[in-house]
């Protein structure tokens, strides 16, 4: 969750008089403030370009002439920074900055004297630079290559985080074509994340595990922040067995590992009535057995928990983001530990839409009790029976 104070957090589950604001930054540099008349961002983990929204500024032909501003350069290389917040009693506000973003294109109704902006994360600009060269990971680790594929697009101008450092050092490794799926690949490979966080500064850190701390909590009743939730259970995008192979250079035999799960309890385990339903994955990441199976195992314990989503309307916050943990008390009773996947805030007077998934795996995935694993040929064998 963004940094917010503890005041900023009560009032948001209380009545309170809404802020919002946007910078725009040209492509020669200069920058100018603008009111909000609507929109929305969407903060999304399972979107390439995490980050991506509407806006709708006050704005036409002659305002823009008059103030020196034209919006219409802005796809040519401009950004908007949008923030919402609050505006205490005391005229004083506290906003929550939602995204630096790129400009991908400007419409206005001259009649009404409003523009609206289409709106993405700096993700675009690196799946818009293909490399001119092949890139050769040989000698680095996953996050190291990650930010000098990123690197090699923005330089200096913006940071590199990198709270997860997976130790592995890749050996023959080769990219080219989009540098987005370069990227893809490198943390499919450690079970990481790389996104654009909310000032547009490069992150590579470890996917969300089970045991992240609860941020938030969404009750329902007088005093909750709950407006609606719908629950889904829906097999798509579930798996029970993943496969990933690697191979760690030209001159050696592929390497395999399939992982899948064995609750004899459970009615999606591996060759129950659920059937045999395995992810494949290539990557040349993965360097030896070792990591194919680290990473077979992160996959699937990453399927297992699609098995529940939960569509909520809430009272908007606007700190929450993609990623968090937070605790859901349901009206009947139930409490339960979720994560986020998407996060939209409105702009406006509407409300926060968020979509989660259950965050405990059925079985306890994950911990050995029953995952099992198959290398080389057993794996391609045991996934030839289903």
């Amino acid at each position: 969750m963004r940094p917010a104070s503890a005041k900023f957090l009560e009032l948001v589950r209380q009545s309170h008089v809404i802020a919002a604001a946007c910078t725009l930054t040209f492509p020669d540099g200069s920058t100018a403030d603008v009111p909000v008349q609507g929109g929305s961002i969407r903060n999304d983990r399972t979107a390439q370009s995490r980050r991506a929204g509407s806006i709708q500024i006050p704005w036409s032909l002659a305002a823009g002439a008059d103030l020196g501003v034209d919006l219409r350069g802005l796809p040519l290389g401009g950004y908007a920074t949008v923030s919402r917040g609050i505006r205490f009693a005391d005229g004083s506000t506290e906003l929550i900055q939602l995204g630096r973003l790129r400009v991908e294109s400007v419409s206005w109704d001259t009649l009404d004297a409003s523009a609206s902006l289409e709106l993405a994360d700096r993700m675009a600009q690196v799946r818009d630079e293909p490399f001119t060269t092949p890139y050769a990971a040989g000698g680095k680790t996953a996050s190291q290559a990650a930010v000098e594929i990123v690197g090699a697009v923005f330089g200096s101008t913006i940071s590199y985080l990198t709270p997860y450092q997976p130790t592995d050092v890749m050996a023959d490794v080769y990219y080219s074509g989009a540098r987005s799926d370069a990227l893809s690949e490198l943390e499919q490979s450690c079970g990481g994340e790389t996104y654009f966080d909310a000032n547009g500064d490069f992150v590579f850190a470890r996917a969300p595990g089970d045991t992240e701390p609860v941020v938030w909590t969404v009750d329902a009743g007088a005093t909750g922040v709950m407006v609606n939730a719908q629950e889904n259970l829906d097999r798509t995008g579930i798996y029970n067995g993943a496969l990933v192979e690697g191979q760690p250079d030209a001159t050696q035999p592929p390497i395999s590992a399939l992982a899948t799960f064995d609750d004899p309890s459970s009615p999606i385990r591996w060759g129950g009535p659920f059937g045999k339903v395995a992810l494949l994955s290539q990557s040349t990441s993965v360097q030896n057995v070792e990591q194919a199976a680290a990473t077979a195992q992160a996959l699937l314990r990453l399927r297992l928990k699609q098995t529940r989503s939960v569509e909520l309307t809430i009272a908007p916050n606007p700190a929450l983001e993609a990623g968090d943990t937070i605790r859901i008390d349901f009206p009947d009773g139930r409490s339960e530990t979720h994560l986020v996947d998407a996060v939209t805030t409105d702009l406006g007077t509407g409300g926060q839409a968020i979509v989660t998934r259950i965050h405990v795996t059925p079985g306890a995935a994950g911990t050995g009790r029953h995952d099992r694993l198959f290398y080389g040929h057993q794996a391609w064998r045991e996934l030839a029976t289903a």
